[in-house]
């Protein structure tokens, strides 16, 4: 998959972008949307936005952070592939995918911005870092890391 594989510098970047960060509380948009125009601080209504629905920001948000989580659903597979800020020493994502449900932790105790060093499905070590599709309820447990070869 090919992404930038600097996870500081995306997540400083989305956040950057997000909602809360670009508009004040005044904000009179729906909680879900995100919208691609707010009256400016000039205006006598400073912060609401008139064009709510103009916009597929919330679908880009979504892939960045499955991306950054590196918790991807791809065709044939859930792919296992994180890439985060080097501060980050762990994190849990809840997937459902497919006919499964998957509890994913992520472990980072060498403090990496990518690369996956193991990955467990119930316990038990997978080959690689593609998931099959599964039914059901599974633990899946990350070590980011450079990978044993």
């Amino acid at each position: 998959m090919l992404k930038m594989r600097r996870g500081g510098e995306a997540y400083r970047a989305i956040k950057a972008t997000l909602p809360s960060t670009t508009v004040p509380d005044i904000s009179t948009a729906p909680l879900h949307q995100q919208t691609n125009f707010a009256v400016g601080k000039s205006h006598p209504n400073f912060g609401q936005h008139l064009y709510t629905n103009f916009t597929g920001s919330l679908a880009w948000y979504r892939r960045c952070i499955e991306w950054m989580t590196g918790v991807i659903p791809d065709f044939d597979a859930l792919v296992i592939d994180p890439c985060v800020p080097a501060e980050w020493d762990e994190f849990r994502v809840h997937r459902r995918w497919r006919d499964g449900e998957f509890r994913v932790t992520v472990r980072n105790p060498d403090g990496v911005e990518h690369g996956v060093r193991e990955v467990r499905v119930d316990g038990q070590p997978l080959d690689g870092v593609r998931i099959p599709p599964m039914d059901g309820p599974h633990d899946v447990d990350v070590l980011m890391g450079t990978p044993r070869t």
